[in-house]
């Protein structure tokens, strides 16, 4: 077990409504390794972003130090939490949706120190950076831009992909006016959607009578991850909702 812990609170539901939502839909170029970071050539590397500031280089620091957080996370993590739902019916509602993960913050000390930041991208809203191995500074890189509402909608938003001895899943967000937050929340969404494959157990507690019929039903989860990779980023231009694909080697 690691010596040093970190603990990352967060609520998936009241994070999300929390934050004001633009309805604008502006054209969006990303570079060819955050939207299919498989191509990325370095075995160990990891994708930061912030919030574009005028003070360019506080949204480089933070963008990287968000980056080294995110490979620890992926390199082993543990996500404990639960929904509550209630089922009537007429339909089931989701009552809340509440989630810790922990990870070693060691690790992102040791990532901080050995990575550097092979390449960036910088518009009004977000700053996007890259970090890995130094000896990835000269590898053959793509770091051609993409526009995004040019790319067809990915077959894996709808049907995960089957690949032997993986596990796969999505995870989804609106974008909000900071799009870092989108980001962000639609990997939070993969991971769990991974503990959830990983071990979920269900409750229920029964509430009936003649007419009707009700359950809270409380939905938790306790799994330690290891090994994620993000395979793939899409941002829906029409409906403006960013996805995000990872996998997970299966033990």
């Amino acid at each position: 077990m690691p010596e040093f812990l970190q603990l990352r609170r967060y609520s998936l539901i009241l994070f999300a409504t929390a934050v004001c939502y633009s309805p604008l839909m502006v054209a969006q170029s990303y570079p060819h390794w955050f939207l299919f970071p498989q191509s990325i050539p370095c075995p160990a590397h990891a994708v930061g972003y912030a919030r574009t500031s005028y003070y360019q280089d506080s949204a480089f620091v933070r963008a990287f130090h968000f980056a080294c957080e995110v490979y620890a996370i992926n390199r082993r993590s543990t996500i404990v939490g639960s929904d509550a739902f209630w089922a009537t019916e007429g339909g089931t509602v989701k009552m809340s949706s509440e989630y810790e993960e922990q990870f070693d913050t060691a690790l992102c000390e040791q990532v901080l120190h050995r990575f550097v930041i092979v390449d960036k991208f910088v518009d009004s809203k977000i700053t996007i950076i890259l970090a890995a191995d130094s000896t990835c500074l000269s590898a053959p890189l793509q770091k051609n831009l993409v526009k995004s509402e040019k790319l067809p909608k990915p077959e894996w938003v709808t049907t995960l992909p089957s690949e032997k001895g993986y596990a796969h899943a999505v995870g989804m967000a609106e974008r909000y006016y900071y799009e870092t937050s989108s980001w962000n929340i639609a990997e939070q969404h993969a991971r769990l959607n991974l503990a959830r494959q990983k071990h979920t157990k269900l409750e229920s507690l029964q509430k009936s009578s003649v007419i009707t019929g009700e359950a809270l039903q409380r939905q938790s989860v306790a799994a330690t991850l290891e090994g994620i990779a993000i395979v793939a980023r899409w941002r829906d231009p029409e409906n403006e909702i960013l996805y995000v694909l990872s996998r997970m080697k299966l033990q």
